[in-house]
């Protein structure tokens, strides 16, 4: 999937116990890294998908606001990515209507690969939907984890199933019931947003 970018740019920030790392181009966010290890790791990521991509060390408000947020979010599984905006060129159009289907679940639910797939206009076509999500460059700003097998198993992910289950674990997702035992207890958190 190696497309032609314009340039992009990319901070690195502490999260999760570790380093992640944001990229941008022109038309929006393109890529996360996961929390890696080192700050070396989080950097070595983003330069082997965007050769030429350039670290930013200050000067972009947007960039640096979804990196506190996306921080907050690995401390409380708690975020509001809903409008960031994502570029995601060289997807095909079933692709991007997974992955729009797939930023519109609710941070605590969970919705099956048969759910994503129909909710794409291919019904009958969960492969395919987890085929799709398995190429998301922006895990979290587009939360496949929420998306599981239809027989409650966790499915796949592309970081690996450890990732997966910690994701899980960070938004404490019990299954589709889970936000509406959340909305219930009448707990109001401070919104975590960009």
């Amino acid at each position: 999937m190696k497309q032609k970018h314009g340039k992009i740019c990319y901070n690195v920030f502490k999260a999760g116990g570790g380093y992640a790392a944001v990229a941008a181009g022109s038309r929006g966010i393109e890529f996360f890294c996961l929390p890696q290890k080192s700050r070396r790791s989080a950097c070595a990521k983003v330069e082997k998908y965007f050769k030429g991509a350039v670290k930013q060390e200050k000067g972009i408000d947007e960039l640096e606001a979804l990196c506190c947020v996306l921080s907050g979010y690995f401390e409380t599984g708690t975020g509001d990515f809903s409008g960031v905006k994502t570029y995601l060129p060289g997807f095909t159009g079933f692709e991007k209507r997974v992955l729009a289907a797939v930023k519109k679940i609710p941070a605590g639910e969970v919705r099956t690969y048969g759910w994503i797939a129909s909710a794409a206009g291919a019904a009958g076509a969960a492969r395919a939907a987890g085929n799709a999500l398995n190429k998301n460059p922006v895990p979290v700003l587009i939360p496949c984890h929420r998306v599981v097998k239809s027989s409650g198993d966790t499915g796949g992910f592309s970081e690996g199933i450890k990732w997966k289950k910690r994701l899980i674990e960070i938004e404490k997702i019990k299954g589709p019931e889970a936000a509406g035992e959340r909305k219930k207890n009448g707990c109001k958190k401070k919104k975590n947003t960009v």
